[in-house]
């Protein structure tokens, strides 16, 4: 079978890989740690620094292939201290930019072999698995060498309070501090690693400004006057050796500096120096990136009697596991209530993280349904509004520690877990819903006894959600598991999306009240049910959404023009969401959004407000149009609203598949008292279409709108007995209108 992939020998790769890493580590131990450290940060930062426009904002620009090359050598950093030790200071040679660039181009030769390493050994078995096996195989691959999500720092707290506060109590009994306190500590240091270089820049140039006069009258240069030559306080030289050891000396990285963590938390969740067995265990893939790395189960390392997180990314990739980890080990009978609470948070967590975006909707827990004679199957939620249900199955288990390399068969059973399983329940209820016209649905009482609760009707669903949320960052695996044969259209129709927990942290940020929310979620539904198109991960797909609307529509017509067999879209955050993240002012800063048109943005905003039944069907033709649609609407309502002056009534029409009227109608007056049900009929008639979709717009005598309603008014049957003089409206009608 051909396979697409390069000509590769796999036992080649992995030794070259043996080599490449023997070397880097060999580098690693002759040099001062805290060199290393501050050094790789200052070309990280040296290198995203030399992308900035003159012109731009002042905000990082996203981290690229050349900037993962550093990362990826910070994060070796760890394995390295946490499997051998580090080199004594007497000894430890200074590093300079030569000993950094050896570093960065045995990392790129790291990478590149791994990489060559998997795909040789996917085209080897090829034949024995399926295409969407190898997909998911090299998705994960991918995540685990170089794992990248996109986790916005400045939201490290928000994440860390809400996901650690069921566990206030017991890790005020273990370490003496809240959920809550933590969180924040949690955020100083992940702030200390963003913001901490250049605080520290400013503070040199500040205590360079404050002494600089005192030292020109000593008659000495700065060196030596900060060095103690001139008469300097001691608490202006501790500022001064402070500020030098973060710039220099990787002190941004030291956590026991940045933050006031518990000694025993620190200390629990760091490796001693040469203590970790398992990354140089005489395995196959010992010492490499295909080995589990230590950081995966401490994110700190102890040197020099203090906490180093030596790569920015292990504070979300490894931190709350590593707490979890900790407490169980203090405390081991607690692990079944971490995992009882820890459940409870994850199936409440999309209700409460968007509760301010789900507006008026109903929402129910635990609800359970019959599947058959006395057994009983339970959706861990289920939300309702208007015209649209919610499906929610939240899982909270964990990602594999074993290195996929000689583990993958474990990766993709976890993956199927959180995702898959998921899938699967969610269909197993929606099936239960459309299996009659009216499906009853249950609460569980403390005796055990079903009480009904609600009655959904399969007639009043338009849109129906089933969505899969875990606690881990699992986007990019749900991205690939999509194209297995066995995950489909629910119902044919409802596409399952798989969501992380993070992930609603930026949502509920950018996406205003349940209109657009429910809007962004029909989008990502669309794409979900696309094969052979894949978006990493759901930044991508708000980025996507706020920049390109109907992102499902314009890859649609991709595939169509240019008969493309795939489609991968990745960095759809880069110009969007990175800049409001990283933004100097952030979260005072405006967020990226969709822009509308002030007129249309006041229809869309009534129509929530009066949320009359059917309102988010017109929510959602009104966003599902394009920039000129939207300000087609805003410029015929101030065209046509000088007309109420005169009269009870005024109304312009929009073109499409489905027409749609707008009739502006003066606030004294009942709707049912104009003529505007008529005047939609005859369009109807004229337009040959079955029905017409009437927005109802209440209209002050300022000019500002009062409330709206949206309907349809279905053309009427030829059989009615005002159906002549109806034609002949339509009739004069179509001589009247444009091509809408």
């Amino acid at each position: 079978m051909t396979t697409g992939l390069p000509d590769m020998n796999p036992d080649q790769e992995l030794s070259d890989l043996r080599t490449t890493c023997d070397e880097l580590r060999s580098k690693i131990l002759k040099h001062s740690p805290q060199q290393l450290i501050g050094g790789l940060w200052s070309t990280m930062l040296m290198s995203l620094i030399s992308k900035f426009d003159d012109d731009g904002d002042g905000s990082l620009p996203h981290v690229s292939a050349d900037e993962k090359h550093v990362l990826f050598a910070m994060e070796y950093l760890h394995a390295t201290y946490a499997a051998e030790g580090v080199p004594d200071a007497a000894t430890a040679l200074a590093v300079d930019e030569a000993v950094l660039k050896e570093l960065l181009e045995l990392s790129d030769k790291a990478i590149t072999h791994v990489f060559r390493f998997g795909f040789a050994s996917m085209a080897k078995q090829f034949g024995d698995k399926t295409a969407d096996f190898h997909s998911l195989q090299s998705t994960i691959l991918t995540n685990w060498v170089l794992i990248r999500g996109r986790r916005y720092q400045v939201m490290e707290e928000e994440f860390f309070s809400y996901v650690l506060q069921p566990h206030d109590d017991v890790i005020q009994e273990l370490y003496g501090v809240s959920a809550s306190r933590l969180s924040g500590e949690i955020q100083a240091a992940v702030s200390a690693m963003r913001e901490g270089f250049d605080r520290a820049r400013n503070e040199i140039t500040q205590l360079m400004s404050e002494t600089s006069d005192q030292a020109d009258a000593s008659g000495l240069n700065m060196a030596a006057f900060m060095e103690g030559d001139g008469n300097v306080t001691e608490e202006v030289r501790n500022r001064a050796a402070s500020a030098f050891d973060d710039m220099m000396f990787g002190g941004v990285f030291n956590v026991s500096k940045q933050t006031k963590i518990p000694q025993e938390l620190l200390e629990d969740l760091c490796f001693e120096v040469g203590s970790e067995g398992q990354f140089l265990d005489g395995s196959e893939f010992a010492g490499t990136p295909l080995q589990t790395l230590p950081a995966r189960i401490k994110p700190l390392i102890k040197i020099d009697g203090n906490y180093f997180c030596t790569e920015p990314n292990f504070i979300r990739d490894s931190l709350y596991r590593a707490v979890q980890r900790a407490i169980i080990a203090r405390k081991p009978d607690y692990r079944e209530s971490w995992n009882r609470r820890q459940k409870e948070m994850s199936e409440a967590a999309f209700s409460q993280l968007m509760g301010e975006s789900l507006g008026t909707a109903t929402v129910y827990t635990d609800v359970y349904y019959p599947i058959g004679k006395k057994q009983w199957a339970e959706t861990d939620g289920v939300i309702l509004i208007d015209d649209v249900l919610v499906c929610l199955e939240a899982k909270a288990g964990t990602e594999s520690l074993a290195a996929p390399s000689s583990n993958m068969e474990s990766h993709i059973n976890k993956i199927e877990e959180l995702v898959v399983k998921a899938y699967r329940q969610a269909k197993r209820f929606i099936d239960y819903i459309y299996a009659s016209e009216e499906a009853p649905l249950y609460a569980k009482t403390e005796s055990g006894k079903f009480v009904e609760v609600v009655r959904v009707k399969k007639a009043n669903l338009r849109k129906v959600f089933p969505i899969g949320l875990t606690v881990e960052a699992f986007s990019p695996y749900s991205a690939a598991v999509k194209e297995r044969d066995d995950i489909v259209a629910i119902a044919d129709q409802h596409n399952f999306i798989s969501m992380s927990i993070d992930d609603l942290f930026v949502l509920r940020r950018l996406l205003n009240g349940a209109g657009e929310f429910l809007h962004y979620l029909d989008v990502r539904q669309a794409l979900a049910g696309m094969k052979n198109v894949t978006l990493f991960d759901e930044m991508d797909h708000v980025g996507a959404y706020i920049s390109n609307n109907r992102m499902d529509q314009r890859i649609g017509q991709m595939i169509k023009d240019e008969e493309a067999d795939f489609v991968s879209v990745d960095g759809m955050q880069e110009d969007i969401l990175d800049p409001y993240f990283s933004h100097p002012d952030w979260p005072d800063c405006p967020p990226p959004v969709q822009q509308y048109p002030a007129r249309t943005q006041e229809l869309l905003n009534s129509l929530a407000a009066t949320s009359h039944s059917g309102w988010l069907s017109g929510d959602s033709f009104i966003r599902d149009m394009s920039g000129e649609g939207r300000l087609q609407i805003s410029d015929n309502f101030d065209r046509v609203l000088p007309n109420l002056a005169h009269k009870a009534s005024t109304y312009f029409a929009v073109g499409g598949e489905i027409t749609a009227m707008f009739a502006l109608i003066r606030n004294t007056i009942a709707p049912s008292a104009t003529d505007i049900t008529r005047t939609a009929e005859a369009m109807a008639i004229a337009l040959k279409q079955t029905k017409i979709r009437l927005f109802e717009i209440m209209v002050k005598p300022s000019g500002s709108v009062e409330s709206v309603v949206s309907r349809f008014v279905a053309t009427p049957p030829v059989i009615r007995q005002d159906y002549p003089e109806l034609l002949a409206e339509a009739t004069k009608m179509r001589g009247k209108l444009t091509k809408l």
